[in-house]
Parts: structure tokens; C-alpha cells; sequence
């Protein structure tokens, strides 16, 4: 393939759930912050696992893989030999450089057991979009489309939104299951989100307030200022959840994308006088947030919408005061037996736990592609086709999954083929202690909220 350079196995490193604007109002934004490598980027993944090697139907590990999957034997001889082009868009240049580190490596783990379990020979192949870059994301796949691709793992809201009319003209069937569909891209054609959309879903957050402290009243929103067809929604949703929860907005506060300094910030938040503040800002950024904040000398509480690892290193013992929201993925007693699985043989594979939900929902995301191609395969169609698996979805949009379950069995993801999100996916609030504390949960939307610590 053209412009490919290896792309290594890697661990940790940032991770930005990426919240977007039309393409046309965030592009300037996006490119300032990312000052930039002007390399195209992109390649091949050098993952060593090889493939084409045999189903290893044998294995215990392989009937382990084909029964929380629910791919037959059938559909597993049908796929064993072929080749399965499995795209991917990344940040793997500017400023989100290390954003890609556990998408990728869930990425790996899947396609290394596609080989190893179903005898494929996956052809993958990760371009990058140089952090939130419109042109360089619609270029990549604009590349995936003319290399034959029918699949597209995807990152920030699709870049922007940038990358849906090649999707749509190639026919590539893309997920992302780093931020979803936001707001403006909901049941758009061949784009898919994989996980509870930021940070609207992390709204419910609120309740765990109105019903342990009775003294919080005023909230205000950090949110960035990507245009107002980005944040005028998010604000919208918040009000509405603010307005349920019985407590008074503040008022919102815009900042820039990759801000470090956040004196102007906080000077504005003072002057809102709020008893709690929500950021929406992403990556390393909630960090130098904190690390500034707490010497402000104000105590209203600060909510995240995600934690990262470079965030808690950036802010030091400044996260001991802060809370955050997202996707929960119990790492430490999964709730399911393919949750087992996963956290096993991810650790055999990289030689490290998994810790970050970035890593089982883009491991997800290409088990949900195998899924699709063994109905496929079993059916004696197209497994690259793009066109095949959106319809294969839409007929049938329930697969496995490492959230939810029993003891017994997988969870299920189940797509919303009107809006394209997951109906379900279970959402956490926790204190960013050592460890970690739970201290409310609830499904995408809010349901079965519950509290859990106060």
C-alpha cells in the first residue's frame, strides 16, 4: 500500500474523546492547535501475529473466542484463508500524537485473534489524521476507499465530520468508539458511534449531586469553543439536565482546543460563583486545569468528562480533588466472561493490564466487524464489501459485548439504527483516587440511575 510506514505495538499515552463542530468551523481551530507535522503519516500495522496461519479452531482460547462472539464453526471455516482489509484513522502525528496509543492497541488485540482464531489474514492499515485534521482525515479515507477498504475504525467524530463523504462514497462502514456520533452526526450513512456520546451522556452526572448534597445549587459548563453548532447543544442538553436535577445554570465558559493556561478561566468561573463545574475539555487538558485550580482558593467541585493517564500526570496530586464520567468498564471484577477473556488475553498479548476504556471499546469495534463478516462469509458474500456489512448492521444490529452480561454470558451492543449510537452502555462517576472510586452509575441516556457512594 502507498505512503505506509510501520506502526508499532504501543501502551499507554493520552487519549482525547473528541467532541466536534461542522468541519468548516473547526478546522481552523483544530489546525492552530495542532501546529503539525506536515508528513503524511500512515501504514501498515507491524503486529507480528502474522495471519492465513489456520483457524486453530482447536484451541480453547478459540472456542473460547467463537462462543462469546456467537460466530459458528460454519461461519469460521467460511472465513479461514481469506483476506479482511480492516481500515483504521488515527491520530498518529500532532498534537494527539499519543491519543491513539489504547485505540490502537484494542485494535491489535482484535486482529491478532481474527488471525489467530478465524484463520484470516487481516490487511490492516492505519492512516492518520494528524490530530482533528479535516483534509488529512478526508484523505485517509478518501486512500481507504481507492485500497479497497469496506471498514474505517474511526476517531473524533469521524475527524469533524470530514471523513463521512468519502465513507459514503466508497462505501466504508465506520465506527468510533472513541467519541461517537456527538450531536450533529446521528444516523448519518455508514458511520456508526461505538460507545456513550461525550459528554452529552455524562450529563446524569448531575443527579449523584441533587441527591447526596443539598447544598450544591449552581453549576456552571468549561466547554470548548469549537463554533456554536458544536457547543450550543452540548449547552442545551446540560441546561436540561441541570434544570432536572433541581439546580440553577451559572453560565458557560469557552476555551480554546489544547489550552495550557487557564487563568482567564477561572477568573471567569469565579465571577459565576458556582457550587460545581463541569469540563468538557478532553486529553491532558483537565489537568492543567486542575493543577491551576486548586490554588484559586475556590472550592466548587470540578467534574471531567474522561480521565487519561497524561491528564493525572500533568496534574499531579491536584486529582485527588477531582471527579470525572465515562464509559464504566469494570477492570478489576468484569461482568462478564468475554470481559474475562479480553482482560486476559490482553495482558497475555502486550505483556501489561489494560486499564483505560479506550481499549475494550476499540477492541469492540472489530470484533463487531469479525461479527459481520462471518455473517457474511456464511452467507458466501463480500467480506470487504462496505455496502454488505452496513446492510448486515441494520438487518441485525445486536452483538457481543464486554459491558453488561452475567457470569454466564457476553453483554450485548445494541445499535440504535435510527440515531446509529448504542442504546446501551453502562456510564460511571468516579473520584480519581488510587484506586478509583465508583461512586454512581447509570445507562447511556440516564436510565437506571443509581448511587453507589456518597
Amino acid at each position: 500500500m502507498s505512503g505506509g510506514r510501520t506502526v508499532k505495538t504501543v501502551r499507554r499515552g493520552p487519549k482525547l474523546m473528541v467532541l466536534a463542530a461542522l468541519m468548516a468551523l473547526v478546522a481552523a481551530l483544530v489546525l492552530g492547535a495542532c501546529g503539525g507535522d506536515s508528513d503524511s503519516g500512515g501504514g501498515e500495522s507491524g503486529d507480528s501475529s502474522g495471519g492465513g496461519g489456520g483457524s486453530a479452531l482447536n484451541s480453547p482460547e478459540a472456542k473460547e473466542f467463537l462462543k462469546y462472539t456467537g460466530i459458528s464453526e460454519k461461519a469460521a471455516a467460511a472465513l479461514e484463508g481469506q483476506t479482511f482489509k480492516l481500515g483504521a484513522i488515527l491520530p498518529l502525528t500532532g498534537a494527539g500524537a499519543g491519543f491513539a496509543t489504547e485505540q490502537q492497541n484494542g485494535v491489535l488485540l482484535a486482529k491478532a485473534q481474527m488471525e489467530e482464531y478465524l484463520g484470516l489474514d487481516v490487511d490492516y492499515q492505519v492512516l492518520d489524521h494528524k490530530t482533528g485534521d479535516p483534509q488529512a482525515g478526508a484523505a485517509a479515507a478518501r486512500q481507504l476507499g481507492i485500497d479497497g477498504f469496506g471498514t474505517a475504525v474511526n476517531s473524533y467524530y469521524a475527524v469533524f465530520g470530514s471523513t463521512l463523504p468519502e465513507l459514503q462514497k466508497y462505501k466504508i462502514l465506520s465506527i468510533d468508539p472513541g467519541g461517537g456520533t456527538g450531536n450533529l452526526l446521528k444516523g448519518q450513512e455508514y458511520f456508526w458511534g461505538g460507545r456513550a456520546n461525550t459528554p452529552d451522556d455524562a450529563f446524569p452526572g448531575l443527579r449523584y449531586f441533587k441527591d447526596t448534597d443539598s447544598s450544591v445549587k449552581r453549576v456552571a459548563l468549561v466547554d470548548w469553543d469549537a463554533g456554536s453548532e458544536y457547543y450550543e447543544p452540548v449547552e442545551e442538553h446540560f441546561k436540561e439536565e441541570v434544570a432536572a436535577s433541581g439546580l440553577t445554570f451559572a453560565g458557560a465558559v469557552h476555551t480554546k482546543i489544547g489550552e495550557t493556561d487557564y487563568s482567564a478561566t477561572i477568573s471567569e468561573l469565579r465571577a459565576l460563583d458556582p457550587d460545581v463545574i463541569w469540563l468538557a475539555i478532553y486529553g491532558t487538558e483537565p489537568g492543567y486545569f486542575m493543577k491551576q485550580y486548586v490554588s484559586s482558593g475556590m472550592t466548587a467541585q470540578v467534574v471531567g468528562s474522561e480521565f487519561t493517564p497524561t491528564g493525572a500526570k500533568v496534574a499531579g496530586n491536584a486529582y485527588s480533588d477531582y471527579i470525572f464520567v465515562q464509559d464504566y468498564f469494570n477492570f478489576e471484577e468484569p461482568t462478564n466472561p468475554f470481559a474475562e477473556f479480553f482482560l486476559r488475553t490482553y495482558q497475555e498479548h502486550f505483556g501489561e493490564k489494560a486499564e483505560v476504556f479506550f481499549e475494550p471499546n476499540y477492541y469492540e469495534t472489530v470484533i463487531v466487524y469479525a461479527i459481520l463478516a462471518a455473517r457474511i462469509a456464511e452467507e458466501g458474500g463480500d467480506i470487504n464489501s462496505g455496502e454488505l456489512m452496513n446492510q448486515k448492521l441494520e438487518e441485525d444490529p445486536e452483538f457481543a459485548s464486554l459491558y453488561g452480561g452475567s457470569a454466564s454470558e457476553a453483554g450485548t451492543l445494541a445499535f440504535d439504527t435510527e440515531t446509529h449510537d448504542p442504546s446501551i452502555r453502562p456510564v460511571a462517576l468516579f473520584r480519581a483516587t488510587v484506586p478509583q472510586e465508583l461512586l454512581a452509575e447509570w445507562n447511556i441516556g440516564g436510565s437506571d440511575f443509581k448511587v453507589v457512594q456518597k
